[in-house]
Formats: C-alpha cells, sequence, structure tokens
C-alpha cells in the first residue's frame, strides 16, 4: 500500500472533527448538568463529565425539560459563534439581540 500525504491529512482532519464533536457534546451535558443524574461517581465529584458525553447526553436527554430546550439549544448555537461574547450569541440565537 503506498502512503500519501493525502491520506495523513484526511485523518487528522477526522480526528479533530472527532475531537471537536465530544467537546461539543460534552458542553452539552454539563449545560443540562448531566453529572448530577450520571452514575459515575467521578462526575459527582468534579461537578463536570467526565465519562463518554455521547452515551451521557443519549441515556438523559430525554430527561430534559420542555422549558429549557429553546434556551438551551441558543447557547449551544451561540457556542458555534466566535465573534460575539457569549450573552450576546445567547440573546441573538433567542431573538432578542440589543
Amino acid at each position: 500500500m503506498k502512503f500519501s500525504f493525502t491520506d495523513l491529512r484526511d485523518s487528522r482532519t477526522r480526528e479533530r472533527e472527532s475531537r471537536r464533536a465530544t467537546s461539543r457534546r460534552r458542553f452539552q451535558c454539563n449545560l443540562f448538568e448531566f453529572w448530577r443524574r450520571c452514575r459515575r461517581v467521578r462526575c459527582h465529584r468534579e461537578r463536570t463529565c467526565v465519562g463518554d458525553p455521547h452515551a451521557c447526553f443519549d441515556r438523559l436527554r430525554a430527561t430534559i425539560p420542555p422549558a429549557h430546550k429553546d434556551p438551551s439549544r441558543a447557547a449551544i448555537l451561540a457556542r458555534s459563534n466566535a465573534d460575539m461574547s457569549m450573552t450576546e450569541q445567547i440573546l441573538d440565537a433567542l431573538g432578542m439581540s440589543r
């Protein structure tokens, strides 16, 4: 099999995207404070998600109250826009920009 730099670049890109997806999911788990309902003692002790955030989110997302879903979606969307502060991003995502 012949080695190519394109393959290396593609694998690095996939790894970077995987790390970003895990980071986003961990942010979501912490936003909803899933660590409070987690079975892992370490999550309780550190007051943050330290396990597999994808499995945690899949297991606990049904417990999110409907009233919290829209503001939390706004916060998640806000995290992706680096040009504004977090507060500005949340207000903008909720349609309440200044």
